[in-house]
């Protein structure tokens, strides 16, 4: 769909992709939460669904998660978080590789 749809990401336009980056990236510590806490995550996460409307992001990952999204770190922990997906890519990639080599005889 990208390849038709180019509004998506303008690489000369970085105001354009901030909000998508942002909610990407909001989306991977949310996810991250998630794997960590289990079902404990969904009572915050429903929560902070509800107050989405009323309260700015920099609120709602304060008082439903504890996290500073004025931070640096924040930003780097959501960072961490999707890399665990392209870290899994490449370890996949490599064993797809070896499987290929291996069933060449060579």
């Amino acid at each position: 769909m990208p390849y038709f749809k180019l509004h998506f990401y303008k690489t000369d336009q970085y105001i354009y992709n901030y909000p998508y980056t942002v909610g990407y990236l909001l989306s991977q510590f949310l996810l991250g939460e998630f794997r960590r806490a289990g079902d404990k995550f969904i009572g915050a996460y429903k929560t902070f669904l509800r107050e989405c409307g009323v309260m700015s992001v920099e609120d709602l990952l304060q008082k439903h998660f504890g996290k500073d999204a004025r931070t640096q770190e924040f930003w780097l922990e959501c960072v961490d978080n999707a890399l665990v997906y392209a870290d899994e890519f490449k370890r996949l990639e490599e064993q797809m590789e070896l499987d290929k080599t291996a069933n060449l005889g060579g």
